[in-house]
């Protein structure tokens, strides 16, 4: 019995580590704290993988618990996932900001961890995934 119990073990555990990876219907979020003329200001990221392939970023600012500006669509655009040589898997997120600049983010992406460090003009962002909540849109 115990045999079983530990091919069955192994198997499942080697059948994860050969799943691909995917982000689609999972969301990510950064907290940057931002300083301008004495007044720190915390700014919120969140990045929704709505498919295999698009994603949505959303801001939001806030001064304490003041909120200063509600979330709103900052940028959209498509991802790529690749594995890179160290089992690790790279990505590059191609989006759009509303004005119709690029905004473009490259770095990896870590199974293990749980975190997304996206690398985006030479500064490291850490984006922590939100557990256990479901993306319902509003009609």
């Amino acid at each position: 019995m115990k045999a079983k119990l530990f091919i069955l073990f192994v198997l499942v555990i080697f059948l994860s580590s050969c799943a691909s990876t995917k982000l689609s219907k999972t969301m990510w979020h950064n907290i940057t704290i931002s300083t301008s003329e004495g007044v720190m200001t915390t700014i919120g990221t969140s990045m929704y993988f709505n498919s295999d392939s698009t994603v949505v970023l959303y801001k939001s600012a806030s001064l304490d618990t003041i909120v200063l500006y509600e979330p709103f669509l900052y940028a959209q655009g498509n991802y790529e996932l690749a594995k890179n040589k160290k089992g690790q898997t790279n990505i590059r997120l191609n989006t759009k900001k509303s004005d119709g600049s690029p905004y473009v983010f490259e770095g990896t992406y870590n199974k293990r961890t749980g975190l997304m460090i996206l690398n985006q003009q030479d500064s490291k962002k850490k984006f922590t995934y939100v557990l256990d909540k479901k993306i319902v849109k509003k009609k």
